[in-house]
């Protein structure tokens, strides 16, 4: 993984994320750890964002994610975006049941990434403008709004289902501990007693988050309005509709990053026009390092930006 993301990087590519998976259900598919394997990419790549598509908090104790990301984070330079979803198929991008997680990549109109947890990959063309590779994403670098201008959620009509509850308390225990403060939490779901998280972060005010969704559920959208970006699983039309609804809550979208894909060869036109900002192109679950290597060949190497 290392190695295919320096030969991405090389390309002009301007992304890698590894699917934040347990186990797949594709028999005989091997699937690594994608912290430990980020930590290589971190080492392997100097320009990059990298970082897990997505994360599904209701399994992971927020603590050790809050420690996880601040190392990934320092360990890169400050290129780290955390993707967050409840690992369910109403609130997370992707595959599966909850069981496992599912995850994802992507990377900006002008560049491109690399995804695959399981030792498989997408590549995100340096231009958008189609090609081989899958999802891709980069963070907003924390200029967004931490929290949503006030009155924007009084009139949520959602009422959270269990898994969505545990992924908001999750994200409020993460940017509290990344806050580097004293902190103290009594919650639902977790406790915390006059805690002290060190190091920060290197991005400031905090890593950028992007929060999964699909349409027809309101809690990722409330959800995804508080933080940095957004990681949907729609058409053009319903990613308009979607993006009204934060826009909405937000007050604007500026600073705000939208990560959308398609198969290889796929138009990202109407989803830029509908106001992606990033252009995810997506390999199957099983494709092997060795095709992922021969897609980037095809892509020129270009300037940093």
């Amino acid at each position: 993984m290392g190695e295919l993301a320096e030969k991405a990087e090389a390309a002009g590519f301007d992304g890698v994320f590894l699917r934040d998976h347990v186990v797949r259900p594709s028999a005989g598919l091997a699937v690594c750890d994608p912290w430990i394997a980020l930590s290589a990419i971190a080492l392997c790549t100097t320009r990059i964002t990298i970082g897990t598509w997505t994360t599904p908090l209701a399994r992971r104790r927020p603590q050790e994610v809050a420690r996880q990301a601040v190392a990934l984070d320092r360990l890169s330079g400050g290129r780290f975006v955390l993707g967050a979803g409840d690992a369910d198929g109403g609130g997370e991008s992707g595959e599966g049941d909850g069981r496992d997680g599912t995850g994802g990549a992507d990377s900006r109109d002008r560049a491109g990434g690399l995804d695959g947890a399981d030792g498989t990959g997408d590549a995100h063309g340096g231009d958008g403008s189609g090609g081989d590779g899958r999802p891709y994403a980069a963070g907003a670098r924390g200029d967004g709004p931490a929290q949503p201008p006030a009155g924007s959620t009084a009139d949520l009509p959602d009422v959270p289902r269990p898994r969505d509850a545990v992924l908001d308390e999750s994200l409020d225990v993460i940017c509290r501990l990344w806050s580097g403060e004293r902190t103290t939490h009594a919650g639902p779901h977790f406790r915390i007693e006059d805690v002290r998280s060190l190091p920060r972060p290197v991005q400031r005010p905090r890593i950028p988050i992007w929060v999964a969704a699909r349409p027809g559920d309101t809690a990722p959208l409330r959800r995804a309005a508080r933080f940095d970006g957004l990681c949907p699983e729609t058409s053009p039309e319903g990613l308009r509709g979607m993006l009204a609804e934060i826009e909405r809550r937000r007050g604007g979208l500026d600073g705000f990053d939208v990560a959308v894909g398609g198969p290889p060869g796929a138009d990202p036109a109407p989803y830029r026009d509908a106001g992606a900002t990033w252009w995810v192109m997506r390999f199957p679950d099983t494709v092997g390092a060795r095709d992922v290597s021969a897609a980037l060949d095809r892509f020129d190497a270009r300037p940093s930006s």
